[in-house]
């Protein structure tokens, strides 16, 4: 173009040269214009309705996830929930444990106390009966050696009813 400038072209030429034939140029507006009408028809309208597809599938996506998070966040919360009333349940139930057992424990030492005691009563009346016995056939036996032994001294001075009656005041003095 500075090359025609510089031989001098008119600018008729010029615009000549530019636009050849204004048959031709409206051929070419025409022709760009069936092309961008196609190419929209064809090619943006798709695009943009793919656009428009996948927002909204990604928005559903996000609902979903919402959804999800929140029912996640509700089952959290009732199994930690349950997870307490789990804990304190065995809780109780140890300490029902321990309580029964201290109930056992103390039944148990009750009894057996019980039980001792009347051994110990059984033990003691049975050894005051034999003491009583012992002490009974002692008393016969020394009676007895006390008055074969006066009979022999006194020789039946003495009847045996005023002896025996003798040995028993002695005894009881002792």
């Amino acid at each position: 173009m500075l090359m025609l400038l510089n031989k001098g072209v008119e600018s008729s030429e010029i615009i000549n040269q530019l636009f050849p034939n204004l048959w031709m140029f409206i051929s070419h507006i025409i022709a760009t214009v069936i092309l961008l009408l196609l190419l929209a028809k064809l090619v943006y309208r798709p695009f943009r309705k793919s656009m428009h597809d996948r927002r909204e599938y990604i928005r559903s996506l996000i609902e979903s996830a919402v959804e999800k998070q929140a029912t996640a966040n509700i089952n959290e919360k009732k199994s930690k929930d349950k997870i307490v009333d789990a804990k304190s349940q065995a809780s109780q139930i140890v300490l029902d444990a321990q309580s029964k057992a201290l109930k056992t424990e103390e039944e148990i030492l009750k009894e057996a106390k019980n039980k001792y005691q009347q051994m110990l009563d059984d033990a003691k009346f049975n050894i005051e009966k034999e003491q009583k016995q012992l002490e009974t056939k002692i008393k016969q036996e020394i009676v007895d050696v006390a008055f074969s032994t006066a009979e022999k001294i006194l020789e039946k001075e003495i009847s045996a009813d005023k002896h025996k009656k003798l040995i028993d005041e002695s005894i009881n003095e002792i």
